[in-house]
């Protein structure tokens, strides 16, 4: 349910350059890390389609809210709803990113799970 290879970048890179890769790996965002790839912000598509001479830092959405992945898929989905967000970060609870959920995955995931169990019980 956590879709992991999320581009990454630097506070420093160029936006041209995290625009190539980021559409290289087929993806529509990148996330801002240290070092340590602890998330400190994220570029969505609106900010990767900027002023290629810019820096990650310039552009980007710091503080991106984040999940922790032991967090329920309904209580996740129940966040995502009530922020009305189709996508949030996943990280440990030092801030280290670990993927992304989707809300559809998580809808799917449930309505698979709520099958199941009916079958079970039919």
């Amino acid at each position: 349910m956590i879709r992991e290879g999320l581009p990454t970048c630097s506070l420093g890179e160029r936006i041209s350059e995290i625009r190539a890769r980021t559409e290289h790996a087929g993806w529509d965002v990148c996330v801002v890390v240290n070092p340590q790839r602890i998330v400190l912000g994220i570029l969505r598509s609106k900010a990767l389609q900027g002023d290629g001479t810019a820096t990650a830092e310039q552009l980007m959405t710091p503080g991106p809210s984040t999940v922790r992945p032991n967090v329920g898929a309904q209580e996740t989905l129940e966040r995502l709803h009530k922020s009305d967000l189709r996508t949030a970060l996943v990280t440990t609870s030092d801030g280290e990113l670990i993927g992304m959920a989707y809300r559809e995955d998580i809808e799917a995931t449930l309505a698979h799970e709520a099958a199941d169990e009916r079958e079970v019980h039919a």
